[in-house]
């Protein structure tokens, strides 16, 4: 099937056929097959682009700096957030098996149990604080157990 030649495209088909002759210079009344046009036409229409710009490169840093910028912060509360909870979950811990303890043996609230007392009979192992490596202060059973890292973070408080 033969396709008339594209009149926008007359000056660029005369300068481009490959075999161009006096009788054959990509007149309007000149034929081609589909595959000489997609030729023709994909030749003009290319781009030479092989690669991203360094403009371009650098808006996606920036971009993503911006967006790091905003998730950053965030990440680093929420883990604060969850650290100061796991703290508290493990001096109420605490503060439960020195109640069941002071119950079962018939203590009063100005006794202080020993490490042994409570693990692993009342708590299971012995907890210690996400935000550090020291032991909990055990207190008397009417005083509840202290965060050793309460002066950095004020939040791990009962």
């Amino acid at each position: 099937m033969y396709y008339p030649a594209i009149h926008l495209w007359k000056n660029l088909i005369e300068a481009e056929w490959p075999d161009s002759n006096a009788d054959c210079a990509g007149g309007l009344g000149t034929t081609y097959t589909l595959e000489e046009v997609t030729q023709l036409m994909s030749r003009f229409t290319r781009k030479s682009r092989r690669g991203f710009t360094l403009i371009e490169i650098m808006i996606v840093v920036l971009i993503i700096a911006v967006l790091l910028a905003i998730a950053i912060p965030n990440f680093m509360k929420a883990r604060d957030t969850s650290r100061a909870k796991a703290c508290i979950a493990n001096m109420r811990q605490i503060d439960t098996g020195k109640m069941q303890w002071a119950m079962d043996n018939k203590k009063v609230g100005t006794d202080v149990p020993v490490t042994t007392d409570l693990y692993p009979t009342y708590v299971k192992s012995k907890p210690v604080c996400p935000s550090g490596t020291a032991d909990y202060t055990i207190n008397a059973v009417d005083v509840v157990p202290a965060c050793p890292n309460v002066a950095a973070n004020p939040t791990h408080t009962l």
